[in-house]
C-alpha cells in the first residue's frame, strides 16, 4: 500500500490533479481537464448523429406519399378517375392478379409445345402473347367469374 501512496504522489499528474483541485473548490462541479475534452468530443459526435438523423428524417417524410390519401380506389373507381389510355395499361393489366400463367412444355419427339388440360378446363378465358425470342407462347389463364368488379 505505501509503495502505491508513494507513487502517487512522485507521480508528476498527482500535483497537478492537487493544483486544479484548490482552483476549482469555489466551483460547483469538478471535471479533469481530459474528461472534459472527452466529454465535450462525446457531445459533438452526438449532436452531429442527431442532426444527421433529423436531416434524414426530413427527406424521408418528403419522399413519402402525404397521410392524407387513405382512399380505397375500387375498380371501377379508379377507371372512372383515370382510365387505361392515362398509365397505357390494358385489360389484362388489370386482371393480372387473377391470372394463372402457363408455360407450355417443348416435347422434342412431337416437336410441339404442349400445355395442361386441367387449367384450359377450369379457366375458361386466355390470353396468349406469342414471344419472338422463345418462340413459345406465353399464356394466361383467368376466370372472370371468380372476379368480384363492384
Amino acid at each position: 500500500i505505501l509503495t502505491n501512496v508513494f507513487y502517487i504522489l512522485t507521480d508528476t499528474y498527482y500535483p497537478n490533479l492537487q493544483n486544479l483541485y484548490k482552483t476549482s473548490l469555489d466551483e460547483k462541479d469538478f471535471l479533469l481537464y481530459e474528461t472534459k475534452q472527452l466529454l465535450g468530443r462525446q457531445s459533438q459526435r452526438f449532436n452531429k448523429a442527431i442532426t444527421d438523423e433529423i436531416l434524414l428524417n426530413k427527406t424521408k417524410q418528403k419522399v413519402s406519399p402525404s397521410e392524407g390519401s387513405d382512399i380505397i380506389y375500387t375498380i371501377p373507381n379508379w377507371l372512372s378517375n383515370h382510365g387505361l389510355t392515362a398509365k397505357k395499361l390494358r385489360l389484362t393489366d388489370l386482371l393480372k392478379s387473377f391470372t394463372v400463367r402457363l408455360r407450355p412444355t417443348y416435347i422434342p419427339a412431337l416437336r410441339h409445345h404442349v400445355v395442361s388440360e386441367v387449367l384450359k378446363q377450369t379457366l375458361p378465358i386466355a390470353y396468349v402473347n406469342k414471344k419472338k425470342s422463345t418462340k413459345s407462347p406465353e399464356i394466361h389463364l383467368f376466370n372472370p367469374l371468380a372476379i368480384n368488379f363492384e
